[in-house]
């Protein structure tokens, strides 16, 4: 179980995005993977709060890309308070960022493989 029942809890902005088939990508390398393949519809990101802005590391360089291609793209940004999303998506390795998407659908084969196994 990923997330605290919402009878447990006071709701949150994210839940009205956690429904119909949608699930949470969580961590830098697999947001930024979701909003580079454009395989999945993004409903929105959840950034904690300093996340963009602390430093200029490779990491925050990282962060400041997600968050333009968010803009670029019209997705909704919220800025989360630090541990919300710790607090929310349980044992999850988020790095500070989540994006709340369609469930991402195995891409379809449109014939053999090119090189069957012996």
């Amino acid at each position: 179980k990923m997330f605290t029942s919402r009878l447990e809890r006071k709701p949150q902005v994210w839940d009205r995005y956690f429904e119909n088939d949608r699930e949470f990508v969580y961590g830098i390398g697999p947001v930024l993977a979701a909003l580079r393949q454009d395989r999945r519809e993004i409903d929105a990101l959840f950034i904690e709060t300093g996340k963009v802005s602390s430093s200029m590391s490779k990491k925050d360089n990282r962060l400041a890309q997600i968050e333009k291609m968010a803009l670029e793209a019209k997705i909704d940004i919220h800025e989360i308070e630090k541990g919300k999303l710790s607090q929310n998506l349980k044992e999850a390795r988020h790095q500070g960022i989540a994006l709340c998407a369609s469930r991402l659908e195995p891409k379809k084969l449109d014939g053999p493989p090119n090189n069957p196994l012996p």
